[in-house]
């Protein structure tokens, strides 16, 4: 975890591309999941 934080503080673009591929995921799923509702 001690190495994640410093590799955080060299380099915080990671972070936050890191942060906006997992809300992209999550938007997919999302999609996913009521688009397999509503076919059901």
């Amino acid at each position: 975890m001690s190495y994640f934080d410093s590799r955080v503080d060299e380099g915080p673009v990671w972070q936050v591309v890191s942060i906006r591929v997992v809300e992209v995921r999550v938007k997919a799923d999302m999609k996913a999941y009521t688009a397999d509702t509503k076919i059901d």
